[in-house]
């Protein structure tokens, strides 16, 4: 009987393997995630911070999600819980987001409900156009509040996306347009690298 319990769930971990994908990242520079992607729909994501700070003020999130599309619109849902390791604060929310893709031309739209424990209720937003230059470049730009810390912002985010194999690297500029002085300019990268 304990044999062919083992062997059932050997079977079942071997299917939910080989039907899934392991993708490792870096998000605006500052946050390193593992992902893991079921049969291209259901996304479970583990982030944490790399904030030059003590590790009772370091950050990680979690999400658990899923994408689908809708005609020729791709949409994703990934709700979210986050906090840092020594409890001064937690977060959650929900990223929705829908792509549309038209030849080299691609515009994509988010909208986050979020809850800070300090902060109280944010309405954040993305709004992104892109262009294909060749197969394996793109030019990317956004206007968002989402925060690349913690507190929602308005900033103007322009860069490239390199594709190469299971590969794509992103650098941006990113520049808050309620402060002109050009001292809280950010140059991020992110990636990800996918098994």
């Amino acid at each position: 009987m304990k044999k062919s319990a083992c062997v059932i769930v050997l079977f079942l971990f071997a299917t939910f393997i080989l039907n899934a994908q392991f993708s490792v990242g870096l998000r605006d520079t500052r946050y390193i995630y593992v992902q893991y992607t079921l049969k291209d729909h259901y996304q479970f994501r583990l982030q944490q911070s790399l904030y030059s700070v003590k590790l009772e003020y370091q950050y990680f999130r979690l999400y658990a999600g899923a994408k689908t599309n809708l005609g020729p619109v791709a949409v994703q849902g990934m709700p979210y819980f986050g906090k840092t390791w020594g409890q001064h604060y937690w977060n959650l929310g929900l990223d929705i987001d829908a792509r549309y893709k038209f030849k080299r031309l691609g515009v994509q739209g988010g909208f986050t409900p979020h809850y800070d424990s300090e902060l109280g209720y944010s309405s954040l937003w993305l709004g992104r156009l892109s262009c294909d230059i060749t197969k394996h470049i793109l030019v990317t730009a956004a206007v968002t509040n989402r925060p690349e810390y913690r507190e929602p912002e308005t900033r103007l985010r322009g860069g490239f996306r390199f594709t190469v194999g299971k590969l794509w690297v992103q650098p941006e500029i990113s520049i808050p347009l309620t402060d002109d002085s050009g001292h809280r300019l950010r140059v991020l990268a992110s990636f990800n690298y996918r098994f």
